[in-house]
């Protein structure tokens, strides 16, 4: 299948998902608009300046963490929906996935970080730096076939075949975050300084961006490592 209808069809599906389990933006939405009402009891929308003083509150900076582990089960729901639905099985059931695996590929995967505390030059560590990110690429592959349960996609093979599958996967992801990413800053920057309704207006949308944000990309994520839709 061609890169560009693979996409499309992950788009496709990642907008099908709201019907058919609602339930998986939901993780994303209702987190993000919680911290809404934060923000806007605390008048953070009444100016820039009020948004840039606020943005450290206590109370906003504890509704960050349901949010991103909202955003964090959104994104693996909607990944493992298409593998585990389609065959009958529950999309929220965590049967399968191979845990060790997935740790594993994480600390791979941050290896990247530790160049900055090794005692080398600035022009050494950014050297380095890049190197190990390009060498922990395939990880990409193995931590999405072990969240995906394939015992196919052993480490070995992740730096076998797996490079494709991995630079496809991160493309797809970015190609949906980084537009989708923008239009959620721009959300805040239209809503400063506007009346009571057409804020909740703005923030009720910007929530569902979020839930868009979670959908595609975990769809992306599936049908780019699976190189097929459903």
């Amino acid at each position: 299948m061609k890169i560009l209808q693979l996409f499309s069809l992950a788009l496709r599906d990642g907008l099908r998902l709201w019907w058919l389990a609602p339930l998986i933006a939901l993780f994303a939405i209702l987190p993000e608009f919680a911290q809404h009402v934060i923000e806007v009891k605390l008048g953070m929308f009444a100016s820039r300046e009020a948004f840039a003083e606020l943005a450290t509150d206590p109370e906003r900076l504890g509704a960050a963490i349901p949010k991103v582990v909202g955003m964090i089960l959104a994104l693996v729901f909607a990944t493992r929906y298409w593998e585990l639905s389609p065959q009958g099985h529950k999309w929220w059931s965590p049967k399968g996935i191979r845990w060790g695996a997935f740790l594993l590929a994480g600390v791979i995967s941050a290896l990247p970080l530790l160049a900055g505390a090794l005692p080398l030059s600035e022009a050494l560590q950014t050297a380095l730096a890049a190197v190990l990110f390009v060498a922990t690429i395939p990880t990409i592959a193995y931590s999405t076939g072990a969240l995906l349960g394939d015992r196919e996609m052993t480490l070995k093979a992740a730096y076998g075949s797996g490079w494709l599958i991995s630079l496809r996967v991160a493309i797809f992801a970015a190609a949906i975050f980084v537009p989708l990413q923008w239009l959620h800053t721009q959300n805040h920057l239209w809503a400063m300084g506007l009346p009571s309704l057409p804020l909740w207006g703005m923030l009720v949308w910007d929530s569902l961006v979020v839930g868009l944000i979670a959908t595609l990309m975990g769809t992306a994520t599936h049908h780019a490592y699976r190189g097929k839709a459903q």
